[in-house]
């Protein structure tokens, strides 16, 4: 019965952690496009201000915001594994250490993010609304988000994600 109660409190607060960000997403893009949505001030206020204006904190937060959206459901897999192993490891207590940890890994790259967007800003590299004014810097990132599509190591990363146990 424990087990079953488990299940029904964790994947729907699991899932819908996931919906609460994607909303969070919408009401940013909703009020950059000048739709009212009521209380989006907050959230486009994330993404509206300038990054060398802006202080880390909220900056952070909308990276947070974004890592939640996209990298909760990439968890899916790796926490359905997890929660099929004997126990202690599939409990309750174990499964929500184990997505705190998930999402404290994500915490910490949003504020590296946040961090390096804010830097580039300062720099004149990008515009207030974080698109990139330096074409030599938009053809570096492609460049080496392509070379890594193409590395061993991220073959590694996602055999390890979708299959952990192996």
């Amino acid at each position: 019965m424990a087990g079953v109660t488990a299940r029904l409190v964790l994947w729907p607060v699991f899932f819908g952690l996931v919906l609460l960000a994607w909303v969070a997403l919408w009401i940013m893009g909703q009020e950059m496009r000048g739709f009212a949505v009521y209380g989006a001030e907050f959230w486009a206020a994330l993404c509206r201000a300038g990054a060398a204006d802006l202080s880390l904190g909220p900056l952070a937060a909308m990276w947070g915001v974004m890592a939640a959206a996209m990298m909760l459901p990439t968890f899916v897999p790796a926490l359905a594994t997890f929660r099929a192993l004997p126990p202690p490891a599939g409990r309750l207590p174990e499964t929500v250490a184990l997505i705190a940890g998930y999402l404290t890994v994500w915490a910490g790259a949003a504020l590296g993010f946040a961090v390096l967007q804010r830097t580039l800003a300062m720099q004149g590299l990008l515009a207030p609304d974080g698109a990139s004014l330096s074409d030599p810097l938009t053809a570096g990132l492609l460049a080496l988000t392509g070379l890594y599509q193409l590395t061993p190591l991220k073959s590694l990363f996602v055999s390890r994600c979708r299959m952990p146990m192996t």
